[in-house]
């Protein structure tokens, strides 16, 4: 699905089914293969007999099960997909659709276990479903659109493939296509490889999982033996510790090394470990407690109050992850997270505090030091200059009980004094199924960073849901080619600016670089730095053509001006002999919360929506960019992204897909004055930064 990485597909085209292929375990008899065009997979008989196919051609990791049905919407006709599904009996984990509705299911010996119900779909031909299972987390996608998710770890292995059945008709219910991914995906600089540390059943029962790792390189190792990495994690039982010896596979430690305490953070000092966490009945307005040991598991309190809520202000209402930095001149540094309400701006807040011990702590008198972002143990000095990867949103992307947070992903900031903080660049997204792609309720959130064989590895802790329980957080693991010395000097989306357009110049067409495609209406420049429609109630629009650009390209647009029932839109892969290319349309008004944004593709003029229909809340400035690349399966991956946040992101799939064109962007006005823009930018994605090596003050890991 989308930029995870393509492991096996069938299409059909052979005339049957292809190699890879076996029966599940509880089905008697495969699919039978039907001569198209195209070729299609259908029940053999309407009968109610379910027939199926997994594919054991390969040992499968995390995976995704997808397919592109036509399923007639009635009763007796069901279309299931499995992941992790058994050979040998029928086991594993199920989405069946069916009707109006979908249900994603545990079976057992089959016995089923219903972990999520989905009411109210609608069913049409074309449509691509997709199954996922990351860890504990089994998601369930149509055409692009979260559905919902089960949270279960009894199995961790088993194969991919799909069901069908009927007792009306066998042409209602046909697959033409099956494609099976890892969960591995590029996400700019980043190679996400999956949940490293998943939530166990013990962490599901406690309906939050595990998250916000704090990891080390050293000897004296608890669970293995030598030098190892030791992590410590929060779950609502306790905190937890874990080995590895390679950053990867960890061992875990059976119960917890402290109980009832979460949202802990760790430094070690001389040959003694800190652990400030909070009690897990009042995370989030708690007092901060502080717990040491010398051998990084038997833990002792020290203090059962080193840091409280404020009383009043800023911090009065929550008060979160007191996180501590390092030790200058003999003077703690630690920073933590409050807010007086959530739900309202500017959301999360940043607050400093400072110790002469670690255990007695005074707050910064010029709090909040950072608004809209939220700390963890995501950071590293160097050269001098303290960067942060921080949790962050687009204000007003939320969903109804945290508009002001989720959905939460990975942006770095950087500082030199703790007080001043500046934004370098957007880091990894939500853009994984498990982290709630497409949703307005998940989380991509920061959790540490580390060199581990002269690569950055970063943790980050998904959900694909923050805004009710299950919360379902587990430890995912995204690394680079280079380490944080030589990260930190680029920007971490992978992009090449090719060409800039600020409009300053006179009155009339925008001028030789830009091309209006054949059978299009252009736009114009109003003024000095605003353009606009060249005529209302049309789609305007012209694309770049001053310059070359990869296939793999990308056009932002700055917004100026949006009005209610209008729209503008960045285009990529445009042709200009023909009314075709991608556009991501905007809605306005600027201001208002919760309106509509969809990607759509144009093929000689005629539209056809790709993916969910998603809410953004457009202002003043913000900046729109729609990128394309091409996925390892071969077909186009759009992408929108609001000031840096992905917003949504889709794939086409189609016979139709467009392959080549050019950057751009339009508008549709109902009033020339009603859309506007004051600057577009275009360029090149999946382009790796050219680092140069750097020497480095590295605080914490092995290069």
């Amino acid at each position: 699905m989308a930029n995870n990485t393509l492991l096996e597909s069938d299409s059909f085209g052979s005339g049957s089914l292809a190699p890879g292929w076996g029966l599940p375990g509880g089905t008697a008899s495969n699919g039978t293969v039907v001569v198209g065009p195209p070729n299609n997979v259908q029940p053999a008989l309407a009968n109610g007999t379910s027939y199926g196919q997994i594919w054991t051609g390969i040992s499968w990791p995390d995976h995704s099960s997808e397919v592109t049905v036509t399923v007639t919407s009635e009763a007796g006709t069901i279309l299931t997909l499995f992941a992790r599904w058994s050979s040998s009996v029928a086991s594993g984990y199920t989405a069946e659709i069916a009707a109006t509705g979908a249900t994603i299911k545990r079976y057992d010996a089959g016995v089923p276990t219903t972990l999520k119900s989905v009411a109210g779909l609608t069913i049409a031909a074309g449509d691509t479903w997709t199954l996922q299972a990351a860890g504990a987390v089994i998601s369930l996608y149509q055409n692009g659109k979260f559905l919902g998710f089960g949270y279960d770890a009894t199995y961790t292995t088993g194969y991919p493939g799909f069901q069908q059945s009927t007792t009306v008709n066998v042409t209602h219910n046909k697959v033409f296509s099956w494609r099976g991914y890892s969960t591995v995906q590029v996400d700019g600089v980043w190679t996400k490889q999956g949940v490293v540390i998943p939530a166990l059943a013990a962490d599901v029962a406690a309906s939050y999982g595990v998250a916000s790792p704090y990891i080390l390189y050293e000897g004296n190792a608890q669970i293995l033996s030598g030098t190892v990495y030791k992590a410590w994690l929060s779950s609502l039982a306790g905190m937890i510790y874990c080995e590895s010896l390679d950053g990867i596979s960890w061992t875990r430690r059976a119960g917890t090394i402290i109980a009832n305490f979460a949202f802990g953070h760790t430094i070690k000092v001389g040959g003694t470990y800190y652990i400030y966490c909070q009690p897990t009945g009042s995370l989030g307005s708690g007092n901060m407690a502080l717990y040491t040991a010398t051998d990084g598991v038997t833990f002792s309190q020290v203090s059962a109050n080193v840091l409280a809520k404020g009383v009043s202000g800023w911090d009065a209402a929550n008060f979160w992850d007191m996180t501590p930095i390092t030790i200058i001149g003999g003077t703690w540094y630690a920073l933590y997270v409050g807010t007086p309400d959530l739900n309202a701006s500017p959301g999360p807040q940043i607050g400093l505090a400072t110790s002469p011990d670690g255990v007695t702590w005074t707050k910064y008198g010029g709090n909040p030091v950072l608004q809209g972002a939220w700390i963890t143990s995501a950071f590293r000095q160097i050269r001098g200059v303290w960067y942060f990867w921080l949790g962050a949103n687009q204000p007003g992307q939320g969903n109804g009980s945290a508009a002001f947070w989720d959905p939460n992903e990975c942006v770095r900031y950087k500082t030199t004094d703790f007080i001043n903080w500046t934004l370098d660049c957007h880091s990894a997204h939500h853009a994984q199924p498990f982290e709630s792609l497409n949703s307005n309720a998940g989380q991509n959130f920061p959790g540490f960073i580390i060199d581990i064989g002269g690569k950055a590895y970063f943790y980050t802790s998904p959900s694909p849901s923050d805004a009710a329980s299950p919360h379902a957080y587990q430890v995912e693991l995204a690394t680079t080619t280079v380490p944080t010395s030589q990260l930190v000097t680029k920007p971490e989306d992978a992009v090449s600016q090719v060409a800039t357009d600020s409009f300053a110049r006179g009155a009339g067409g925008l001028g030789a670089n830009w091309t209006t495609p054949t059978g299009g209406t252009a736009l114009q420049i109003a003024s000095s730095g605003v353009v606009e429609a060249g005529a209302t109630s049309v789609n305007s629009f012209e694309c770049y053509t001053g310059t070359s650009f990869n296939n793999n390209q990308y056009s932002d647009v700055t917004l100026l001006a949006l009005a209610s029932g209008n729209f503008v839109f960045p285009i990529v892969r445009c042709q200009t002999g023909a009314l075709t290319f991608y556009e991501a349309n905007v809605q306005g008004p600027t201001g208002t919360s919760q309106l509509s944004t969809n990607i759509n593709r144009f093929v000689n003029g005629v539209s056809t929506q790709l993916g969910p229909t998603l809410n953004v809340a457009a202002h003043v400035g913000d900046v729109f960019r729609l990128a394309v690349t091409t996925g390892s399966d071969g077909f186009p991956i759009l992408s929108l992204y609001q000031n840096g946040f992905l917003i949504d992101q889709v794939q086409d799939t189609s016979s139709s897909a467009i392959a080549s064109g050019s950057p751009g962007f339009g508008f549709f006005a109902t009033a020339l004055a009603n859309a506007k823009a004051s600057a577009w930018a275009g360029g090149n994605t999946n382009v790796s930064p050219t680092y140069l090596a750097t020497g480095a003050s590295l605080l914490l890991g092995v290069g």
